[in-house]
């Protein structure tokens, strides 16, 4: 028994089959090397149906909004990713009901880039006319909100008894009642059942 080692030719490459010895040799590498790369691609790039949902939904849209096929306003939004690739939509309502007063509710929603898209920061801008800005905004697990002339941050998740301005800005708005509070997939479920 023979073994072949440092490149020695085998017994089946030896004379006028080197030739065709070479070139299978040189397929199978090449072979190798778009297996490799499909791997690397799928690797880098999994199967993410929160995230493929998520990139056919990007671009923005305009929308009239009608009062008794009347024209009241208009819904703007906008979808994409931000500076550092997490999934952002904003959303901009203006409506009025009156002559002269324009209401207005803009949303921005933030979701991580990668898997379970957790919901990074959100807010909500309600503005008219007639009273003061009323807003909530949500980053790093505290909800900071102004209403009614008052301003107050809080934590959210915060344990009950802690207050009732922890209730009011956690309801709703950064928990949809499971562990991981709002994600990506939770948020497009939403949007394609009212599509």
């Amino acid at each position: 028994m023979r073994l072949w080692l440092r490149g020695a030719p085998t017994p089946s490459c030896r004379g006028s089959a080197a030739r065709r010895c070479k070139a299978r040799t040189g397929l199978a590498a090449a072979a190798a090397a778009v297996v490799a790369g499909a791997g690397l691609v799928a690797w880098l790039r999994p199967d993410d149906p929160a995230a493929l949902a998520a990139e056919r939904l990007f671009g923005e849209r305009w929308y009239a909004v009608l009062f008794h096929r009347t024209p009241i306003g208009q819904y703007h939004t906008s979808s994409g990713r931000d500076a550092a690739g997490n999934f952002a939509f904003r959303t901009d309502l203006r409506f009025a009901l009156t002559s002269g007063a324009e209401t207005r509710i803009e949303d921005t929603l933030v979701f991580h880039r990668r898997r379970p898209h957790r919901l990074l920061a959100a807010s909500h801008t309600v503005a008219n006319d007639a009273g003061p800005v009323r807003s909530v905004v949500i980053e790093n697990g505290v909800a900071q909100v102004d209403a009614a002339g008052r301003r107050w941050r809080t934590r959210l998740g915060a344990p009950d008894g802690a207050g009732a301005s922890a209730s009011a800005a956690n309801h709703g708005a950064a928990s949809c009642g499971d562990e991981d509070g709002l994600t990506l997939l939770s948020y497009l479920a939403v949007e394609t059942w009212l599509a």
